[in-house]
């Protein structure tokens, strides 16, 4: 009977030890995942750059190419399509790249900071709630937003009902004070 106590102690022993071992490894599996996100975002950075880049280079080469008639035209043409191409911007949403149109420096700060809103708040669900995938992260912070947006729209409403009602009871105290003519 000693000896099967002793067994099993030395099996709880290892299993603690085990234990100890999975999550100093899961740990260091997190921040292995974290590096490559990070490198991965410097990486497509660094390939739209390069892409600007290679567009501006092409723009110089077309420029010195101009003489006739078609070429300027070929010439009209390609700036075109170098301006659609400037005018798409790439964001970062659970270590995918999603790559969006934009019309004005105003939307591209936009949609970038609400890029670095959502990432900030899946970072913190990650810490804070158990998943099988990232779809059910986004899932939760998709219900989130739309619970939020609800709200306001509610609040916003209400509002409006609000005011119109304080401006038609200053209609009737300005027509019942106005004298008529």
């Amino acid at each position: 009977m000693k000896d099967l106590s002793k067994l099993v102690a030395g099996i709880h022993y290892k299993i603690g030890l085990l234990l100890e071992q999975k999550q100093v490894l899961e740990a260091e599996k997190q921040s292995l995942v974290n590096q490559i996100a990070e490198l991965n975002a410097t990486i497509d950075k660094q390939k739209e750059l390069i892409e600007a880049q290679r567009g501006e280079i092409e723009t110089v080469k077309i420029s010195k190419n101009i003489g006739s008639t078609e070429e300027k035209e070929k010439t009209k043409v390609l700036i075109n399509e170098l301006v659609e191409k400037i005018d798409n911007i790439t964001v970062h949403i659970a270590e995918r790249p999603y790559r969006l149109k934009v019309t004005s420096e105003e939307e591209e700060a936009n949609a970038r900071y609400a890029a670095q809103e959502i990432e900030r708040e899946l970072k913190l669900y990650k810490d804070q709630y158990h998943f099988n995938d990232m779809q059910d992260l986004l899932s939760m912070l998709l219900l989130q937003y739309a619970n939020k947006s609800l709200s306001l729209e509610k609040q916003l409403h209400f509002r409006d009902k609000e005011l119109e009602s304080k401006l038609y009871d200053i209609e009737q105290l300005l027509n019942d004070n106005t004298p008529k003519l």
